[in-house]
């Protein structure tokens, strides 16, 4: 009862922090970005988002069936002529659905910019977790935000520290009452094949509220790989690249398509561990309880990898 309740819980909507709880931002005013103007007309007017997907779950018993799209979203690479009107700079990525305090943002992603790849295992009650990446810039390579949102006079922001996610995401409103061991089972199955996966990136402040259960941030385990600099910078390319391809098309799964399964996914797409790790590591990425392990399988694991807790972490002060 107590391993399929856990289960269930890591399935479930997450509580939001207390707006007004400390957070700490790793942030700072960035340059104001020269923004083009698009064409008017009635798919341009204020308030319109021109990135918003259809949120529409396309198989399973929630088939036709939308996710909450002002919550959740899968990341969308720009193409050329959709980023045209943004005046990309070379070697630029634009990057649209980043999401940072509650709304969303097109994210421009400079190149070579990353500093650190951190690997965060979110521990839940009975021994399961989330795993998701969290990627920090390298000084004075910020990913700036602009507003994504026709008509918003919201200013860009500098970001030096942000997240991606492989995300199980339910219909919008689903409502789940559990009141007994046989409901607790049946909710875990149907989670197997019911939801989608959404591919998500969001600033460090916004992890405050999505990795906290209650208004409490969890326990956060963090574990910095070390890795030519090259590496660092093709994980998170492949992070735009996966995210984008999958969009919201994907099914959830437990068994072969989970937050720690992807996140694997991801590393084993760019990383060479050698032939014999190689073949002996990969088919070892689904268990949510095994990210350390899974990281000592890959080679991965050396002294030190182990940083401070993120809840400790955001629990001191501003800098």
């Amino acid at each position: 009862m107590s391993f399929l309740l856990t289960l269930f819980l890591a399935l479930s909507p997450r509580a939001v922090a207390d707006p007004g709880a400390k957070a700490q931002l790793l942030e700072q005013a960035g340059p104001q970005a020269a923004v083009a103007v698009p064409p008017t007309g009635p798919e341009r007017s204020a308030g319109f988002d021109p990135f918003e997907p259809s949120g529409i779950i396309p198989r399973g018993p929630f088939k036709g069936r939308k996710v909450d799209t002002a919550e959740k979203r899968s990341i969308h690479l720009l193409t050329p002529a959709e980023a045209a009107p943004y005046g990309p700079l070379p070697g630029e990525r634009l990057v649209s659905n980043f999401l940072h305090r509650d709304r969303w943002w097109i994210a421009r992603i400079p190149e070579g910019g990353v500093q650190d790849v951190i690997v965060q295992d979110e521990v839940f009650r009975g021994g399961l977790g989330h795993g998701q990446l969290r990627l920090v810039m390298k000084p004075g390579r910020p990913v700036t935000l602009i507003p994504q949102v026709r008509g918003s006079t919201d200013a860009p922001v500098a970001l030096y520290d942000f997240s991606w996610s492989a995300w199980g995401t339910a219909p919008k409103d689903l409502k789940v009452v559990v009141s007994s061991p046989r409901q607790v089972a049946r909710s875990v199955i149907a989670g197997l094949e019911q939801f989608i996966v959404t591919y998500r990136m969001f600033s460090l402040e916004q992890s405050r509220g999505i990795l906290s259960t209650g208004g409490e941030l969890d326990s956060v385990r963090q574990f910095r790989l070390d890795l030519p600099d090259e590496d660092k910078q093709r994980v998170l390319a492949q992070a735009i690249a996966m995210g984008s391809a999958a969009g919201m098309d994907q099914m959830f799964s437990l068994a072969t398509r989970s937050c720690v399964s992807q996140l694997f996914v991801l590393l084993d797409s760019v990383l060479d561990y050698g032939p014999v790790r190689n073949a002996a590591a990969r088919p070892f990425r689904h268990i949510p309880a095994l990210i350390p392990r899974y990281l000592k399988l890959r080679g991965l694991w050396k002294r030190g990898i182990e940083i401070q807790n993120l809840r400790d972490e955001l629990a001191g002060p501003k800098p």
